[in-house]
């Protein structure tokens, strides 16, 4: 499975049947013939893997009084501003000409908040 997704190979279960997108001629005969000797295999990994998919519906939901958390990202960054102080090291004053639309201010208010 990772030597098809290093080629590029898009591969999934529609019923019994295992389905393959690829780029031309990135499948030699030896793989094609690997993939027909070990189908019931994949298709059984990829139905079990289908299964085992976390769906948005187990995460939990947070309230809206409760702390929220820090990415690792954002960790660094607020440890960088303690010890060096504010700075403008990590802005970036060129976004605002690149974006061709105008933000809607109210989602991203929300999204900060």
């Amino acid at each position: 499975m990772l030597r098809l997704q290093n080629l590029g190979c898009r591969i999934w279960a529609e019923d019994d049947k295992l389905r393959i997108r690829t780029s031309k001629n990135a499948l030699t005969a030896e793989l094609k013939q690997e993939i027909q000797d070990r189908k019931a295999d994949i298709l059984t990994f990829l139905k079990a893997a289908k299964t085992q998919a976390v769906s948005t519906a187990e995460i939990p939901a947070l309230s809206a009084d409760s702390p929220k958390l820090l990415s690792f990202a954002q960790q660094r960054l607020w440890l960088l501003a303690q010890l060096q102080g504010s700075s403008a090291t990590y802005n970036m004053p060129g976004v605002r000409e690149k974006i061709k639309t105008v933000p809607d201010t109210a989602a991203t208010v929300e999204g900060f908040c």
